[in-house]
């Protein structure tokens, strides 16, 4: 059984007997693909590469959350671990799986990276040449 963001693999092959076949599952993840935040389309995107700082931190609900410059979104993790290592301010890249809504979408958080340093003025050119 997969779950969001994986894909199934089936691999038959024949092992020592004639006529005796093993099929294995393999699970492979969806490809993050790098978004601005307001390009993220809650129909068709399912896991996601966005970068921005983080603006809130909400313990009790371990959401927080990100603002790309141009739009906000709010960030579920898994455990208070993950959130406790996360600073106000701080400029993180986030991958994750898009969980749409009628009202809108946020997202799943299964990485969080610290991108402090990240030089916005190429990383800017770099989205505008991956929309070409």
């Amino acid at each position: 059984m997969s779950t969001l963001g994986e894909s199934m693999i089936e691999d038959s092959h024949t092992p020592y007997e004639e006529g005796v076949t093993e099929t294995k599952e393999i699970k492979k993840r969806a490809v993050a693909v790098t978004r601005k935040i307001s390009q993220i389309n809650k129909e068709t995107d399912l896991r996601i590469a966005v970068v921005g700082s983080i603006i809130d931190i909400d313990m009790k609900s371990l959401f927080f959350t990100l603002d790309d410059g141009d739009k906000k979104i709010s960030v579920l993790l898994n455990n208070d671990d993950q959130l406790k290592k996360l600073k106000l301010g701080e400029i993180v890249r986030v991958i994750g799986i898009v969980m749409s809504f009628d009202n809108g979408f946020e997202l799943r958080g299964e990485v969080v990276q610290n991108f402090t340093g990240l030089n916005a003025e190429y990383y800017n050119k770099y989205l505008s040449l991956l929309k070409n």
